[in-house]
């Protein structure tokens, strides 16, 4: 039997052109109309407006959206999906802490039994208090040794597949439930989301829009909730995404599906939505580099991801600033990692951005210096993880101020140093890069997904 889960909201959902991102609140005592199945000549309309949509943009363009959506549409299948809300302004390997999720079942293409939790914490402590797991290394040198392991910190793999398997272990352990795959969503989606669908109102009056989501749902989960000495006992402190998310899917439902289907291929491939399935779906995932998955198939390629852990700063990630410089000389490399922490608010405290970096290089890479600020540092650990040498330290920013990572890492011989693989971190913003080759800038920018860079 499945555990009950406290705090729930609870709606009914109806897919609209198949996905589950738009759906229907119905109330529980209304009968849901019966409406006919969708069939192959449903799916060839759609094609057609993307066609027509995309064909207006570029040839390229349309082609790759409408293998996309061919491909979105095989993942739409019946089964059970656990949707997490990654709340990136809290940086986490895959995205960002997990604070809320949601469950939904799809049955003959049509979505039901659509579940919120608020509050991970509840059915964590049930957990934690009868079960121990031993946490990976570096959350024990954060909470200690004593602390098991559970849901709310199993994001912790960099590699999203990975952290998939953890993530599903824990939930089908904690709620004696079983789920067909896993759906995350960054909390920075929701800005894209809002810029098509136009703003919502709060039952007290407040306007939400694009410009403000971010900073209204974290004054209301990190303060205003607790200034009312009731909620203290209910602690609930998330009640805010219980009456914002039913709002947004109604405003979605009004949206043209158009403009949901070319937001919703950017969010994929800026990795502010990824997926996992546990059946034949994934190798659709991974051929489409859907998943967040580590690059480990080209092992002789030059390589670099910087991914960062928010450990005990707050939601103060998304004002951090990063700029990576990476110069390349024949198979020595000399990497400046300078973080800077601008966070600031009138409203509530700032505090350190505590953060725990680790650089994903080529198998075989070897450090030869390590700085911060220009002093000499011991790394953290060095790890062998999916065909890459890992080089992790704590990192932290103080607020309005700088610090500077530098190490020189010398690659292997037989690395190809012709092209550089560069990854992007699942919910990582505000990150510029600057490449160069023997003293030539090569690549200068803000990096908003995996790119392959040519050192010619």
């Amino acid at each position: 039997m499945r555990k009950q889960i406290d705090n729930i909201y609870r709606t009914s959902v109806s897919p609209n052109f198949g996905l589950p991102i738009t759906v229907r609140i119905q109330h529980p005592h209304q009968e849901a109309k019966k409406k006919p199945a969708r069939g192959s000549f449903f799916w060839f309309k759609l094609l057609i407006i993307l066609v027509i949509f995309f064909g207006s943009i570029t040839t390229t363009f349309y082609h790759k959206a409408i293998a996309s959506t061919i491909d979105l549409v095989k993942l739409y299948d019946d089964g059970k999906y656990l949707m997490l809300f990654q709340n990136n302004t809290e940086l986490r390997p895959t995205g960002g802490f997990i604070g809320s999720f949601a469950t939904f079942e799809i049955n003959h293409k049509k979505i039901k039994n659509f579940l919120v939790e608020t509050n991970i914490y509840h059915q964590d402590n049930e957990f934690k208090s009868a079960n121990f797991v031993a946490q990976p290394k570096v959350l024990q040198q954060w909470l200690g040794e004593g602390n098991s392991w559970s849901l709310h910190d199993s994001n912790w793999e960099a590699d999203f597949e990975r952290a998939s398997s953890d993530i599903e272990w824990f939930y089908e352990t904690e709620y004696q439930d079983k789920i067909n795959g896993i759906l995350a969503i960054n909390a920075s989606a929701l800005k894209n989301i809002l810029e098509i669908t136009g703003a919502v109102k709060l039952d007290d009056g407040t306007m939400i829009d694009s410009t403000n989501v971010l900073a209204e749902i974290q004054q209301e989960v990190e303060y205003d909730y607790f200034t009312n000495p009731q909620n203290l006992a209910v602690d609930e402190p998330k009640t805010i995404i219980k009456e914002l998310l039913p709002k947004i899917i109604e405003k979605i439902r009004q949206t043209s599906s158009v403009k949901l289907w070319s937001v919703a291929l950017d969010l994929i491939e800026r990795k502010n939505i990824l997926f996992y399935f546990n059946d034949n779906r994934q190798s659709i995932v991974k051929a489409r580099n859907w998943g967040g998955k580590i690059s480990s198939d080209k092992i002789h390629n030059n390589y670099l991801h910087i991914n960062n852990a928010n450990l005990g700063g707050g939601k103060s990630s998304l004002s951090v600033i990063q700029q990576t410089v990476y110069e390349l000389d024949e198979h020595t490399v000399k990497l400046s990692i300078t973080r800077t922490n601008l966070e600031r608010s009138d409203k509530y405290p700032t505090q350190t951005n505590k953060n725990y970096l680790r650089v994903y290089l080529p198998k075989g890479a070897q450090l030869e210096n390590f700085l911060i600020n220009g002093k000499v540092e011991k790394i953290n650990e060095t790890n062998l993880e999916y065909e890459k040498n890992v080089f992790g330290f704590w990192f932290d920013a103080d607020v309005g101020m700088s610090k500077v990572a530098q190490l020189v890492i010398k690659l292997p011989q037989n690395i190809d140093t012709q092209e550089l693989i560069l990854q992007k971190q699942s919910g990582a913003e505000n990150e510029i890069y600057i490449i160069k080759n023997k003293g030539k800038s090569i690549f200068e920018g803000m990096l908003g997904k995996d790119e392959l860079i040519l050192m010619e």
